[in-house]
């Protein structure tokens, strides 16, 4: 059986060792995660900067 997930992050693999503070667990991390990963590096504004107008007129939830 096969199944499929996604994981993002906002951090590159390679600076995953400073923020998880212990290389041991970070490279045992980092290598689970992109072992046979298909990885998109997206570029560019956020759409949520880029659109503003898509929110406009709506009422804010309660």
């Amino acid at each position: 059986m096969h199944c499929g997930w996604s994981k993002t992050s906002q951090f590159e693999p390679k600076d995953w060792h400073a923020v998880i503070g212990d290389a041991t667990l970070a490279d045992a991390i980092v290598d689970r995660l992109v072992h046979n990963a298909h990885r998109l590096k997206l570029a560019g504004d956020s759409i949520r900067k880029v659109d503003v107008n898509l929110t406009k007129g709506r009422k804010q939830a309660k």
